[in-house]
C-alpha cells in the first residue's frame, strides 16, 4: 500500500517538475535573445556615411519591388525581416540620420526617419502581438517607466 501512494505522489509531481524545468529553459532562451537585441543595438552605432548611402539605396530599390509588384501589409519587404534585423536596421537608420548630415547629405539624411520609424513600427505590432498571445497587454497598457 505504501509503495502505491509513492507513484501517485510521484505521478502528481511529474507535471510540476516538467513546468520548473520548462520556465528555466525559457528564462534561458529569453537571456540569450535580450542578449541578441542588445547587441544588435550596439551594432548600429558606429556607421559611416557610404554605409548608410549604400542602406538608403537598398531600401528605395526594396521599396520600388514591392510597389512594381503591388506587394501589400503584411508582406512588404521589412516586413519578412527577423526582429533582430529590424532592431539593427532600426538604430542603424537612427545613426544614419546624424552620420548623414554631418557629412552634408541632407536630402538622404532626410529619409533615414522615415525608414527608422517603419521599423519600428513594425517592432511595435510584433511586441503588442506577443503580449496579446500571452494576456499581457493589459500590463502593457498600465507600464510607466518610472
Amino acid at each position: 500500500m505504501n509503495h502505491r501512494w509513492m507513484v501517485y505522489v510521484a505521478l502528481l509531481l511529474l507535471p510540476a517538475c516538467t513546468m520548473a524545468q520548462t520556465t528555466l529553459k525559457e528564462e534561458g532562451e529569453s537571456g540569450l535573445a535580450h542578449a541578441r537585441l542588445a547587441a544588435a543595438r550596439k551594432l548600429a552605432s558606429a556607421v559611416t556615411a557610404q554605409q548608410c548611402l549604400a542602406d538608403l539605396s537598398s531600401w528605395e530599390t526594396r521599396d520600388a519591388a514591392d510597389d512594381s509588384a503591388k506587394v501589400e501589409s503584411p508582406a512588404f519587404w521589412y516586413q519578412r525581416l527577423s526582429t533582430e534585423e529590424l532592431v539593427r536596421l532600426s538604430m542603424e537608420s537612427a545613426a544614419c540620420g546624424s552620420s548623414l548630415r554631418h557629412a552634408h547629405h541632407r536630402d538622404s539624411a532626410a529619409m533615414m526617419p522615415y525608414y527608422g520609424r517603419m521599423f519600428d513600427d513594425e517592432l511595435i505590432g510584433r511586441a503588442e502581438a506577443i503580449l496579446a498571445e500571452h494576456y499581457l497587454i493589459h500590463e502593457y497598457l498600465l507600464k510607466s517607466s518610472e
